[in-house]
C-alpha cells in the first residue's frame, strides 16, 4: 500500500510552507511505519498545531513524570486494560489499547515535527546518551519509561531476537552505531556511499532496539540526524511499512552471530535517499 499526503489531502498541504511540509511528511511516514493509518482529522490537527493555530486535542497528562515506576519485569510495563487485556502504563491513564495507541501517534508526531523544524533542539552525539534523548523527546509525553533502556528481551516476528540487554549487547551495539557516526566522513559520501553507509548504520541501530517501544521512530529522527552532516536527506513516506519492515528483518543477524546484514536494507535507503 501507498500513500502520500499530496494525492490524499492537497488543500491542506498547500497551507504550509516547504519546510512544514516536509517536516509533518517525516513525521507521519515515520508513524505509518508502525501502523498508523491517519484520517483527516488526525491530519487537520496536525496542520492548524504546525501552524500555531491550536493545540493538539489531547488531555493532559494525570500522572506526572516525577511519580516513581520500576520496569524490570515484562509485566511491569503494562496495566489492566479494557476487556483484561494489557495496556502500556501511561500517562493519559488511558486503558483502551486502540485509544492509547491514537493518542501516542498523535503527540509523537508533534514533537517529531518540533525536532524537524528546529524549533526544539539535541545535541547530535550520535551516542546512547543522544538517542535516549530523542526517545524521551518523542515519547516522554505519553508513556514513563522514555528514554530508559528495555529491561526485558524482546524478539523479532519469526523468533530473531533483538539485543540482548542483560549482556551488554545493547550498548554493544550502540557503541558500534556511535563508531560509524562519527567516522565516517558523511559530507564527502558519493549518493551510493551515503547510501551503504546509511544502511550500515541503521542496521546496528535497529538491532540494539533498545527501547520497550518507539524504536523505529527514535531510529529514524537519530538517521535524520546522521544526514543533517551531508549532502543528502530521508523522505521515509517513498518506502511502504511493508517494504521497509521486510528489510528491517533481513537485517537481523544469524542465530548465534553478532553483525547484522545491511545489505537487505541498501534497497528501501537507496529509496528513501533524497538531495537536499
Amino acid at each position: 500500500m501507498d500513500f502520500d499526503l499530496e494525492t490524499e489531502w492537497p488543500e491542506l498541504m498547500k497551507l504550509l510552507t516547504p519546510p512544514q511540509y516536509f517536516a509533518i511528511r517525516r513525521a507521519i511516514a515515520a508513524a505509518w511505519h508502525e501502523g498508523w493509518d491517519p484520517n483527516l482529522m488526525d491530519v487537520e490537527l496536525l496542520v492548524r498545531y504546525i501552524r500555531d493555530e491550536g493545540e493538539l486535542p489531547l488531555p493532559a497528562p494525570i500522572d506526572g513524570p516525577e511519580t516513581e515506576y520500576v520496569f524490570d519485569t515484562w509485566d511491569s510495563y503494562f496495566q489492566l486494560g479494557d476487556l483484561g487485556l494489557p495496556v502500556f502504563i501511561n500517562y493519559y491513564n488511558e486503558t483502551n489499547p486502540r485509544l492509547l495507541q491514537h493518542k501516542e501517534f498523535l503527540a509523537v508526531c508533534a514533537r517529531s515535527i518540533e525536532l524537524d523544524l528546529g524549533l526544539a533542539t539535541i545535541d547530535p552525539t550520535f551516542d546512547a546518551a543522544h538517542l535516549q534523548t530523542i526517545h524521551y523527546y518523542l515519547f516522554g509525553d505519553v508513556y514513563p519509561w522514555a528514554g530508559r533502556f528495555r529491561t526485558v528481551n524482546m524478539s523479532k516476528p519469526g523468533g530473531v531476537a533483538f539485543a540482548d540487554c542483560q549482556n551488554g549487547e545493547v550498548e554493544r551495539y550502540l557503541d558500534d552505531v556511535h563508531r560509524i557516526a562519527v567516522e565516517t566522513p558523511w559530507y564527502q559520501l558519493s549518493g551510493l556511499q551515503f547510501v551503504e553507509k546509511s544502511a550500515e548504520l541503521f542496521a546496528y541501530l535497529n538491532q540494539a532496539h533498545p527501547f520497550r517501544e518507539g524504536n523505529g521512530r527514535a531510529a529514524k529522527t537519530f538517521m535524520c540526524a546522521v544526514a543533517a552532516g551531508s549532502p543528502y536527506d530521508f523522505d521515509f513516506m517513498r518506502v511502504n511499512p511493508m517494504v521497509w519492515n521486510q528489510a528491517s528483518a533481513g537485517s537481523s543477524p544469524e542465530p548465534f552471530e553478532y553483525h547484522p546484514h545491511p545489505e537487505a536494507l541498501v534497497p528501501v535507503f537507496d529509496a528513501v535517499t533524497i538531495s537536499r
